[in-house]
């Protein structure tokens, strides 16, 4: 029997499905249309850092650990298998020492065949803690010298004093408790019928305003209490990166963000 395979059949480098990871990750962000400042702003990790997970430079992280957890991270928030993406990154590094993980610190590193602990991560485990504080406290007692009961005294018993005669305890009339004025909360944002968009920021969150054709007319972080009013005519498209700390009102009507939301970046198109 002949085999049949075909010579021409292409099979993926094992080194390149380790190393393509980051790729996968930049498709999907780009698929979802998040911009990397607004997956920066969600997952309050700084720009440099995404870029270079995407980027695959892996040495600019602290270290694959690191690298391998935020990728985690991203999947989470963009929905996707982390599963399929840890495989095609690197492992984190552990330098091997015999049959046993070799741990830095009070860092704990898990091998193939075990794990290696370090005397401080063994003291601070719950068990042997207890047993600590077990041994600590029969010592403690064992140093203790033995108590003795002190002789009888013999001792006339004190005379009870005699009850003071009642008394009728003064009335005392309390005045009225005077109201304290709560003060109003802080008025939202009144809407205007003659802005076409306004945006009210109650937290910190990120913003910007694109034309169809791609020229942006704005991109800019709001703080707590900003509000922004555009003066350029539609059309063009709303984009949030925390679409649950803003508010959008369009020629002064509230517009409800849920349906635009996905993973809490709002896009919205005004016509």
């Amino acid at each position: 029997m002949t085999d049949n395979t075909s010579p021409t059949a292409t099979v993926e480098a094992p080194d390149a499905v380790l190393t393509n990871g980051h790729l996968l990750l930049v498709e999907a962000r780009q698929a979802a249309g998040i911009p990397l400042d607004a997956l920066s702003l969600a997952l309050k990790v700084p720009v440099k850092r995404l870029e270079s997970l995407e980027s695959g430079r892996y040495n600019e992280l602290p270290d694959m650990t690191f690298a391998r957890a935020l990728a985690m991270s991203v999947c989470r928030y963009l929905q996707i298998d982390s599963q399929v993406v840890l495989e095609r990154m690197p492992l984190a590094h552990v330098t091997r020492l015999g049959d046993q993980g070799v741990v830095g610190g009070d860092t704990m590193y898990a091998t193939g065949e075990g794990l290696a602990l370090t005397p401080v991560s063994f003291v601070r485990r719950p068990p042997v803690l207890v047993a600590l504080a077990l041994l600590l406290a029969a010592g403690l007692l064992y140093s203790l010298p033995e108590a003795t009961d002190p002789a009888p005294v013999d001792a006339a018993p004190a005379a009870e004093p005699a009850p003071a005669p009642a008394t009728e305890a003064p009335t005392t009339t309390l005045p009225a408790p005077t109201p304290v004025p709560v003060e109003p909360a802080s008025a939202p944002v009144a809407p205007n019928r003659s802005v076409v968009l306004r945006v009210s920021a109650q937290e910190e969150t990120w913003l910007q305003v694109v034309r169809p054709d791609g020229r942006v007319l704005m991109d800019r972080l709001l703080q707590t209490g900003d509000v922004v009013d555009m003066g350029s005519a539609p059309p063009y498209t709303v984009v949030l990166g925390r679409a649950s700390a803003a508010q959008v009102f369009v020629r002064g009507q509230a517009i409800p963000l849920a349906p635009h939301t996905r993973g809490d970046v709002a896009r919205y198109e005004v016509k």
